[in-house]
């Protein structure tokens, strides 16, 4: 399956998974690999939520898991923390919404994108 742009990956992302990118990017200082059992000691969800939303979270690619000495972990990506990074900009009413690439690079994709007002 070909991975969805990035704009249509942000897209897919509800308030509930938005809070766990923003955990996971919180705790990737004192973590290379989150435990999943601290995700679930410091969120709000219970354990069928946090499966549900971690595995959404995996498939668009936003967030890595790992099996580490036994037990699950997880931790954000380069995608995952652009979606914040969207979001935020959509948050605080700078970004309304996100084109198409107008560029590609070794490690970037350039987006056209509007404001709220419609200006590219």
């Amino acid at each position: 399956m070909p991975t969805l742009p990035l704009s249509n990956r942000a897209s897919l992302v509800g308030p509930p998974e938005f809070s766990l990118l923003k955990f996971l990017l919180r705790n990737s200082d004192s973590y290379e690999l989150v435990p999943k059992k601290k995700i679930q000691e410091e969120t709000e969800f219970n354990p069928t939520q946090l499966e549900y939303y971690l595995a959404k979270l995996l498939k668009l690619k936003l967030i890595y898991h790992e099996k580490n000495l036994g037990y699950d972990a997880y931790k954000i990506t380069f995608s995952g923390i652009d979606v914040i990074s969207i979001k935020k900009l959509y948050e605080s009413r700078i970004l309304k919404s996100l084109s198409t690439i107008i560029g590609e690079g070794k490690e970037s994709e350039v987006y056209a994108g509007y404001d709220f007002d419609d200006n590219k």
